[in-house]
């Protein structure tokens, strides 16, 4: 077979057709006026650029990226706040009180459902913060200042899923509610307070129709049900001016005592034995506080209480061999805080000064300890020290009201009046401000200490009076007020207010005053007695040694006599050696 020539070959041409895609006439572009017209003498052409991209457009890329990442964490936080509410929600032990509802007369005159529960609650939480404990408050709020997120047009809200979440997990709800039931003129209040499967209930009464009296009395009543042992510590501490009765705090310690939590009982048997202790039955007091600290061992408030009943009671080896194994169990500043009112509640202020500052060697701001090294150094007669570290203490803790108040005090005891009287002044009106009752009763003392001072002995008195009969509880209060009575001519009265003291806190001066108080009405033996139990706290009393002699003198027993004058220069010569910082 002949084979003819192709004349048309396919992929002949294909490299010839490439490389005219190269030729200048094909690739679109200008040639430059300065571009020469050989292209053989043009060199290979350069590689293309990328397109640059408008300024105005790039920045708006850029914009766009951020506020796609600025949504994203927005979103992302929100998220996160909302996860983290609804478990903080489902954790919370906070008791929310419901609307009360009321009848139609009732709510037309402006006693909505919201408005009962505000009232019920104001009045609890005004309970709350006036009981002068340390007691950790229970939490309430009214279900309608709570804030809720809605789900929109779902019907849900975070509320809603809350309590759902808490049913699914088996987590008790805890809310108060209840009604207001009228047959004129009477107004019955019913309150429920529901924690789990456990449902409390109470129920208040009014014969005369007084919404508000109602209202109050519920708010006592709820308080009792909702924080049982802050409701002990407030009417005691509004029955102390009445008496040594206490019959409605001691209804109310049986209550706590039979009604749960039952982490409330240790405080409740504390509180019983600072009531046996104010009826001078210190022995229950003992037993009360060995209850309290059977239940709970590590409760700050008792070991104090529990030593200065021991003391009290003549078992004052016990007492140190308590301070002796608390001192030696002692691992974190916790429970050095501790052992300084421990100290300080059995006279030990020796012991308290130390104590104080193992404190401050690791916490130098730490404000109990300042107060307190301040005051254990003027129960031991040195007063210079124990203003250089009240002095201390408002520089490190400037904002610190007791503080500041116990300098005032110590200003005065150092011969700085108008100084002192100006702390005090203002420290009184700032605590009247804030209706601090507490910084008020030992303004007020320490104000009618400066007119002992000033030689004013009756008003010195009588102001003393008023603050003890307005519920002041220190022992300083009794020992001025006892000196006062002293220079009045009332040595019997002022032996009272000196045994007083002793009672709130067994030391050397409350002890040497009674002797004296004694001794001014001829009572060797007594003020004898008195004396050697103010010895067995304070060594280095000057006036306990002179008044000691002057009892023996009396007694008739000039040698001895002589030896105990003999002690009061070693007494002010160990003054005069400041103590360590």
């Amino acid at each position: 077979m002949k084979l003819r020539r192709q004349w048309f070959r396919p992929g002949r041409h294909i490299a010839a057709v490439r490389d005219l895609s190269s030729h200048p006439f094909f690739s679109r572009r200008t040639r430059a006026s300065n571009e020469p017209r050989n292209l053989a003498l043009a060199g290979p052409p350069p590689p293309p650029q990328p397109p640059r991209k408008r300024r105005l457009a790039a920045l708006a890329e850029n914009i766009g990226a951020l506020f796609s990442i600025l949504v994203s964490l927005v979103l992302i936080a929100a998220i996160v706040a909302l996860v983290y509410a609804f478990v903080r929600e489902l954790r919370r032990d906070t008791l929310d009180i419901d609307g009360i509802s009321a009848p139609l007369e009732l709510t037309q005159r402006g006693y909505t459902g919201p408005v009962i529960a505000g009232a019920i609650l104001t009045e609890l939480q005004k309970i709350q913060g006036a009981a002068s404990t340390s007691h950790t408050r229970r939490a309430l709020e009214a279900d309608s200042a709570i804030p809720d997120i809605q789900v929109a047009t779902s019907g849900l809200s975070m509320k809603s899923i809350v309590r759902y979440g808490r049913r699914l997990l088996g987590m008790p709800e805890h809310r108060i509610g209840g009604e207001i039931l009228q047959d004129p003129p009477s107004l019955r209040l019913v309150l429920r307070v529901v924690e789990g499967a456990n449902t409390q209930s109470v129920t208040v009464t009014r014969d005369d129709g007084n919404v508000d009296a109602l209202l109050k009395e519920g708010g006592r009543a709820l308080a009792q049900l909702a924080d049982p042992y802050v409701l002990a510590s407030y009417l005691h501490d509004q029955e102390k001016a009445q008496g040594t009765a206490f019959p409605q705090t001691l209804a109310a310690i049986d209550y706590v005592l039979s009604h749960p939590p039952a982490s409330d009982d240790a405080w409740a048997y504390n509180l019983l034995g600072l009531i046996r202790t104010e009826q001078g039955e210190d022995a229950a007091a003992v037993k009360a506080y060995e209850h309290a600290l059977a239940l709970d061992p590590q409760l700050p408030v008792v070991g104090g209480n529990y030593a200065s009943a021991l003391a009290r009671v003549g078992r004052a080896d016990d007492a140190e061999r308590f301070l002796a194994a608390r001192a030696a169990s002692a691992r974190n500043l916790d429970d050095l805080r501790q052992l300084i009112m421990m100290h300080g509640g059995v006279g030990d202020f020796a012991g308290l000064v130390a104590t104080t500052r193992a404190v401050l060697a690791q916490d130098p701001n730490d404000p109990a300890a300042l107060m307190w090294r301040s005051i254990g150094l003027y129960y031991l007669h040195r007063n210079a020290e124990a203003l250089h570290w009240a002095d201390v203490g408002v520089q490190r803790v400037p904002r610190d009201h007791d503080i500041a108040i116990n300098r005032g005090g110590m200003l005065l005891l150092n011969g700085k009046m108008d100084q002192g009287l100006a702390v005090l002044n203002a420290e009184y009106a700032q605590a009247k401000a804030r209706d601090d009752r507490e910084a008020m009763l030992t303004a007020q003392w320490l104000l009618a200490y400066a007119k002992y001072l000033q030689g004013d002995y009756a008003t010195a008195a009588r102001e003393l009076q008023a603050a003890i009969d307005a519920g002041e509880p220190s022992t300083g209060a009794r020992e001025i007020y006892g000196e006062a009575l002293l220079r009045l001519g009332r040595p019997a009265d002022a032996a009272v207010q000196f045994a007083a003291a002793t009672q709130i806190l067994p030391e050397g001066n409350a002890y040497t005053g009674v002797a004296r108080a004694e001794l001014a009405q001829g009572h060797v033996d007594q003020a004898l007695t008195a004396l050697a139990l103010a010895s067995r706290f304070d060594k280095d009393n000057v006036l306990m040694y002179e008044t000691w002699a002057q009892a023996l003198d009396k007694a008739g027993k000039p040698q001895q006599a002589a030896a105990k004058r003999a002690e009061i220069p070693l007494a002010e010569a160990r003054l005069k050696v400041p103590l360590p910082d």
